[in-house]
């Protein structure tokens, strides 16, 4: 295979995967690297309800799959390998990964965000023993536990309901007075028997050694410290409490803004010509599927014009030579 390209996206979630179909549909050469799996954060979300045609709602792995197989039969590769450095190479882009190097005429950035972690004593130390940030991935291994939630924004109460197929009891522990999901959240959760919501607290420490036993909160309003859990050691705890872009990588290439996302204009262009960012590494209103792929499809578009307007400059200085 060779290793230059007209486009390389990296990120194989939905903004990689629509900018992966519209570019190769241009005729364009498209690799896609993906360090992990394709499909990104939608691969460990239960429910898709909101992206327009698609009706399987309680399979969102199955949309990215679609996708892929879309991206596959264009003949868009897919490369897993971890990029490490990008470099500017005259009017191209090195990419270097752990296994080799590769040269583009264009790149999209499409390498999302991740979950936050809370910082709390012990956090680190139970991360895989009780402590986890998907509900999807890990959920079923917590049948029959009381869980703890921390977080209360959609996410946290889409995850919590999910959770209750599973557990015995969800408690959201709400570091905020008000929840911040949306109504219809937060109705979801009021009709669930099985999850309660406290407001105000934070956690100071995770207790156990190979699972928790106990978990330690403060009321944020006066102080007073309680000690949750502590009956027995079936206990687990999931956060969700906001993300973080993947942006270190470029950290030094691009303008970020103050929380590292990347700034792009409506056209998806980065602050370095022929380099595009699209979905939810980018500076936006709206994080959702339906507005990642727009942003794919977007960068593609105009990383084949700019291609386009490469090639007619060489051409020209051809001419004059």
């Amino acid at each position: 295979m060779s290793k230059e390209f007209d486009l390389i996206i990296i990120g194989a979630g939905p903004a990689g995967l629509s900018a992966g179909l519209y570019g190769s549909q241009a005729k364009l050469k498209v690799a896609i690297f993906e360090k992990g799996f394709v499909g990104g954060q939608v691969s460990l979300t239960s429910n898709m309800a909101n992206y327009p045609g698609y009706t399987e709602k309680n399979n969102a792995a199955g949309l990215v799959n679609k996708m892929q197989v879309q991206c596959e039969e264009n003949d868009v590769h897919f490369i897993y390998e971890e990029i490490v450095e990008i470099k500017k190479e005259g009017m191209l882009k090195k990419i270097f990964t752990n296994k080799g190097e590769y040269l583009a005429k264009t790149i999209i950035i499409a390498t999302g965000n991740r979950a936050k972690k809370l910082g709390a004593e012990g956090e680190e130390k139970l991360i895989g023993r009780g402590i986890s940030y998907c509900a999807l991935c890990d959920g079923v291994f917590f049948s029959d536990y009381e869980v703890f939630v921390v977080g209360a924004g959609n996410s946290a109460i889409e995850e919590s309901i999910f959770l209750t197929k599973f557990v015995k009891k969800v408690t959201i522990l709400n570091r905020s007075e008000k929840v911040k999901a949306s109504r219809y959240y937060i109705a979801r959760a009021e009709e669930n028997e099985k999850i309660d919501i406290i407001s105000n607290v934070e956690i100071k420490k995770v207790n156990g050694q190979n699972g928790i036993e106990s978990i330690l909160v403060e009321n944020k309003e006066t102080g007073e410290e309680k000690l949750l859990g502590g009956k027995n050691d079936n206990y687990g705890l999931f956060i969700f409490i906001g993300r973080k872009p993947n942006t270190e990588l470029f950290s030094l290439l691009l303008d970020l803004d103050e929380k590292g996302y990347i700034i792009t204009d409506e056209k998806m262009k980065t602050s370095v010509d022929g380099i595009y960012a699209a979905g939810d590494v980018r500076v936006k209103d709206l994080r959702q599927v339906v507005t990642a792929t727009s942003d794919g499809a977007i960068a593609a578009v105009e990383a084949e014009k700019y291609i386009e307007r490469l090639e007619s400059s060489a051409q020209l200085i051809g001419q004059k030579r």
